[in-house]
């Protein structure tokens, strides 16, 4: 399991100390960091559907996910169900990052 999968899963009690759980998070992600180079693991459209299925269940409702991402609730809606891609000031907050499509090669 990944750092960014064990963030995922773990549910904050109600109340919990905002500079402890920023805390734990950095220690997950730096150890991730250390182990496989990077802590930023490569997903596709359903994986990312899970991870901000989980984000919004985490942050209570998707009003307070998206304010979280710095997103409309709307544009949140959008990117779990496909209609938008992901932008990547999103991607890198739920601890992702955008890959370049494969280049293309055409005969003139």
């Amino acid at each position: 399991m990944r750092g960014t999968e064990i963030l995922a899963a773990i549910i904050w009690a109600e109340g919990a100390d905002p500079k402890i759980v920023e805390v734990v998070n950095g220690a997950i992600l730096d150890l991730d960091r250390q182990v496989h180079g990077t802590n930023r693991p490569i997903i596709g459209p359903a994986k990312l559907y899970n991870v901000l299925s989980a984000y919004i269940r985490r942050h209570k409702s998707a009003s307070a996910a998206a304010k979280e991402l710095g997103i409309s609730k709307s544009f949140l809606c959008d990117i779990e169900n496909a209609r938008r891609p992901a932008p990547r000031t999103v991607l890198a907050k739920l601890g992702y990052e955008r890959l370049p499509a494969p280049d293309r090669f055409a005969q003139p």
